[in-house]
């Protein structure tokens, strides 16, 4: 499987959506590997992902505004990614106002969420593939934050009237394909 086909599994066994049931040792055609099986923790997640996998379907998601990048623009794994957070988040859309690939400060950003209460922070979200000038993820985490800053995209925010130490800044930082017997961690 490609990397970023397990790297799905991974995020929703890391944050707690699902939970390993099962496990066992089979032969492939590269010798023994680990097979889990997974399962939902409970009703509310079983819920929650099949209301997700339905807004992907709906005009509900249609409400999200993208513009910009064409797909074919954006490095594969990003948009990859960039696609399962706003399946995640389209359902927040009754409270918050989601846009995607505006134009704001000096670059378009990937996401930001705003509270519809003015008071809460807003959240400018970043993705971003390891290049290969950069020795590790936690380097491809601070680069993605400078560019939050360079390209000022809190520009939409404050020009809204939002306090810009208020807002909160995510980064997904992740690597592309690596050769199998390079790989000393799984993503």
């Amino acid at each position: 499987m490609d990397i970023e086909k397990n790297a799905i599994w991974s995020l929703m066994l890391g944050n707690g959506y699902l939970k390993v049931s099962d496990s066992r040792t089979v032969e492939t055609s590269d010798g023994w590997d680990h097979v889990y099986g997974v399962s939902v923790t409970n009703l509310e997640v079983l819920i929650m992902l099949k209301k997700m996998v339905r807004s992907w379907f709906t005009s509900s998601s249609s409400k999200i505004l993208t513009r910009g990048k064409k797909p074919s623009e954006a490095k594969e794994p990003e948009r990859f990614y960039h696609g399962f957070v706003l399946g995640l988040i389209v359902d927040l859309e009754d409270r918050y106002q989601i846009t995607s690939n505006l134009e704001s400060g000096f670059g378009r950003y990937d996401v930001v969420v705003e509270s519809k209460e003015k008071a809460d922070p807003a959240i400018i979200m970043e993705f971003k593939i390891q290049d290969q000038d950069e020795k590790d993820l936690p380097q491809t985490v601070e680069v993605a934050l400078s560019q939050i800053e360079t390209k000022n995209y809190a520009s939409v925010l404050t020009g809204k009237g939002m306090q810009p130490e208020g807002n909160r800044k995510y980064v997904f930082a992740f690597r592309g394909k690596e050769n199998k017997n390079q790989r000393n961690e799984r993503i």
